[in-house]
């Protein structure tokens, strides 16, 4: 950007020059940069006007040694493209120079005209354009606004909520402390855009005609419980075997029930063998062998066991003999032989579980597998007693348990199923490890987004993202309306320039100044332009000298733009000076103009290298100005003052808490029990000195001891009442207390003090008296400050204007009753 920093201006009186800092600071790297504005802060006689024409007027002649911020000197301000750049000055001559007249109408009636000579063109079409785009650039603007409250990378809500979000799901209990379940030893997880895209697809929505009820949340908690019990068991373990075996028992049931049950059949050679082959097929019969132990072997039993028959040795050889028969028999060895093919239960003892296959299954399966084991081993033992006792005693009928059997061996397996089908999970679990984090993510998903203040900041984020979008797509809708518009007055302002342009321009500026498109109108008359209010012609008679001006500066601004629009040239660069732009408009006014200077120098600072120099005796203008353009996006503004022909470094910073002091002070002034107000709203004796002092020097040039002496304040007092002129002419009542002490110069190194011991109501009292003389000397002042609401029906709000002249009439005749009433002696 190109920018001056340092003008070396000859002096016209003196016929000196001077090299003036007129816009140099530096940046947040001291580095030496140009600001935009330059505001400067004289009183009269200090030699402003002198140095904003010798500025002026080297400029125009290419007398002026430039230098600027980046780099290099010159004589004549140029823009990138090298093109010259005029500069443009207000001043009290260029308003001197416009001619205001009075001239006999066709009507006979006098009217006030006035002659700007060259206008430039600006018809109605073209200010209606204008005013559609300047609505149109205050919704892009408040567009503009929101969006950046949203969006803002720094502090915009969608990343407040997504921090808000965030905090929320790292929070004790929540998604990160579920998901470390997952991998305890893992880094913490990572909560990412793509966590929250994740949640929004979960948030439930209010829509009634919403096809699927949502599952409920002690379902989707304990499916994850029993995920997670599951994760744990995979993560802890590799894969284990997944094989059994079987029970492979090999008897057929029906078979070898049958083999049990049948005995051999034989017709008996002899009564003993009769007798004793009837004993065997008894149930409670003794096997063969056991009866021949005990009978053939046993020589000291002398009776049968079965039928108490006195047992003979002859007997006893007898006995031996049919035992040896019935051993003999061909049934029997067949039954036998049937018997001993059916191999020993005991070499079929199911297989028990492998301990990393019990711990894989889980406590309660195994638990189930071992109990259907014990039942079966223990009916496989029976078998094997049952085979024992009928090889022994192949004529003996045995009822095989064999439903028992086929129940226990139905049961283990079944039990051994349910142990395959864990272990073929958990292996398909291990192998399928990021499929099943995957689904213990999306149940952990679920169940966050049940959580109240999630949902509710996902809604919130969701609702603000739509916005943004919406706000983004207005926003790119007019930008395209802006454009077309534009186009439709750059072709408008192509054409040939009139009178009316000019007029177009004016009357919109002067309807800014009043607040009233009527006040103040401006109406083409052949040459010149009809000076009307409320549509009547004024006498030059009721035009005060601050509306000339007023006019004066509506010209200027419009002047700029001649035989061009006033968009494009607010793109060009421009150098303006502006000397005392409201030095002697009426007060009534002067908020319109600032006003309407604050817009248009907005709308000039939108081309980067334009630079403005505003020069005022108004000190309280060039604070209000400052405080304004911080407002400007990328304005950057010095303050200057100028005594004696030189410019200087000024800072305001001490003086920028006036506004707060003096409202605190009003506050007081007005409140109904000054005992009740607090503390820190009773004004300091230190702070109504500042104010007074700050008003005092900024508004009359004087210092609050000689305040009451000059004459123009003297004036305005005796004007009021001469009770007030004799009040204020004292000590001014206690506020006055140490005299000379309480000069400018003391009140700016901070030495001021106040009684600590004047009461509440002693201080009230000085707060009005101050209130009641900055007033008097300025109606205007309190209510501009303040911000004051125009004349309405709440008149007893004290910020309403009638509510403050009550007041003030009030306390004005309180100090009126105490200097008139008799002193006691």
């Amino acid at each position: 950007m190109r920018r001056v920093i340092y003008a070396e201006v000859p002096n016209s009186k003196t016929r000196v020059s001077n090299e003036h800092d007129l816009f140099s600071y530096l940046d947040d790297e001291s580095q030496v940069k140009g600001a935009q504005v330059c505001l400067i802060y004289g009183r009269n006689g200090a030699g402003k006007s002198t140095f904003a024409r010798d500025l002026h007027s080297s400029l125009e002649k290419g007398a002026c040694n430039l230098r600027f911020s980046e780099g290099g000197n010159a004589t004549i301000l140029t823009d990138v493209g090298g093109r010259k750049v005029s500069s443009s000055l207000f001043n009290e001559d260029f308003v001197n120079a416009i001619g205001f007249r009075q001239e006999e109408g066709a009507d006979g009636r006098l009217k006030s005209i006035v002659l700007f000579g060259d206008q430039v063109k600006n018809r109605e079409e073209i200010d209606d354009l204008e005013s559609r785009v300047a609505d149109l650039e205050g919704e892009l603007a408040k567009l503009d606004k929101r969006r950046s409250e949203i969006g803002s990378k720094n502090d915009g809500l969608i990343k407040q909520t997504t921090q808000q979000l965030r905090k929320r799901l790292k929070s004790e209990g929540s998604w990160v402390d579920n998901m470390r379940l997952l991998e305890p030893d893992d880094k913490t997880p990572r909560v990412d855009d793509k966590l929250i895209d994740r949640l929004k697809s979960f948030v439930v929505t209010n829509d009634p005609q919403a096809e699927q009820a949502p599952a409920d949340l002690q379902d989707l908690v304990k499916r994850r419980s029993d995920m997670l019990e599951q994760l744990q068991r995979v993560r802890e373990m590799n894969s284990v075997n997944p094989e059994i075996p079987e029970c492979l028992f090999p008897w057929d049931l029906s078979d070898a029930k049958a083999a049990f049950e049948r005995v051999p059949r034989r017709e008996s050679s002899s009564e003993v063998e009769e007798h004793y082959s009837q004993l065997l097929e008894r149930p409670e019969g003794a096997s063969v062998i056991a009866l021949m132990e005990t009978l053939v072997i046993n020589e000291s039993v002398s009776q049968c066991p079965a039928c108490t028959q006195g047992i003979s040795d002859e007997l006893r050889g007898k006995i031996n003999s049919a035992f040896e028969s019935l051993l003999r028999s061909d049934e029997s060895r067949e039954i036998s032989d049937s018997i001993e093919a059916l191999e020993d239960p005991k070499l079929f003892s199911p297989a028990n579980l492998e301990n990393a296959q019990r711990e894989a299954v889980g406590e309660a399966v195994a638990s189930e597998f071992d109990k259907s084991r014990r039942r079966l081993e223990d009916e496989l033992a029976e078998l094997g007693r049952f085979r024992e006792r009928k090889l022994q005693s192949p004529e003996m009928s045995l009822q095989l348990p064999v439903n028992r059997f086929a129940a226990a061996l139905s049961e283990f397996k079944n039990a051994r199923d349910k142990c395959l089908d864990e272990l073929r999970t958990l292996n398909e679990s291990v192998r399928a490890r990021l499929q099943l984090k995957g689904d213990f993510q999306n149940l952990t998903d679920q169940i966050t987004a049940r959580d109240h203040l999630v949902v509710k900041l996902l809604k919130r984020l969701d609702s603000l993202e739509n916005e943004l979008a919406h706000n983004r797509a207005t926003t790119q809708k007019l930008n395209h309306e802006i454009e077309r518009l534009s186009s439709e007055i750059t072709l408008l302002k192509s054409r040939e320039l009139d009178h009316e342009a000019a007029i177009s321009v004016m009357n919109r500026y002067l309807t800014v100044v009043f607040a009233d498109s009527g006040r103040l109108v401006l109406k083409p008359d052949e040459q010149s332009y009809r000076i009307l209010s409320d549509g009547l012609d004024v006498t030059l008679d009721s035009l005060s000298t601050g509306e000339r001006n007023i006019i004066g500066l509506v010209y200027f601004l419009a002047n700029i733009f001649k035989e061009s629009s006033d968009y494009k040239n607010y793109k060009d660069q421009r150098f303006l000076i502006l000397d005392d732009p409201i030095s002697s408009f009426d007060s009534d006014n002067r908020f319109g103009v600032f006003l309407l200077l604050r817009q248009v120098i907005e709308k000039f600072l939108g081309n980067p290298n334009t630079q403005i120099i505003l020069i005022s005796h108004d000190f309280s203008l060039i604070q209000d100005m400052a405080a304004v353009l911080k407002t400007i996006n990328g304005a950057s503004t010095v303050i200057r003052k100028i005594e004696h022909h030189q410019i200087k470094h000024l800072k305001i910073d001490r003086f920028s808490s006036y506004v707060d002091y003096l409202q605190k002070i009003y506050d007081f002034a007005c409140a109904e029990d000054p005992e009740a107000v607090d503390r820190e709203d009773v004004p300091a004796g230190n702070e109504m000195r500042l104010v007074l002092e700050a008003f005092a020097e900024f508004e009359v040039s004087a210092g609050i001891v000689d305040l009451p002496n000059r004459k123009v304040v003297s004036a305005m007092v005796e004007e009021e009442s001469v009770a007030l002129k004799r009040y204020f002419e004292g000590p001014l009542y206690k506020l006055l207390l140490h005299g000379e002490s309480h000069s400018a110069e003391a009140i700016r190194s901070g030495d001021y003090t106040l009684n600590a011991q004047t009461s509440r109501h002693e201080r009230q009292g000085i707060a009005r008296d101050l209130i009641s003389l900055i007033a008097i000397i300025s109606p205007a002042h309190i209510p501009a400050k303040l911000s004051m609401k125009i004349p309405g029906k709440v008149e007893n709000d004290p910020y309403h204007q009638v509510g403050f002249e009550q007041r003030c009439f009030a306390w004005k005749a309180d100090i009126e009753n105490r200097t008139l009433a008799p002193r006691e002696p």
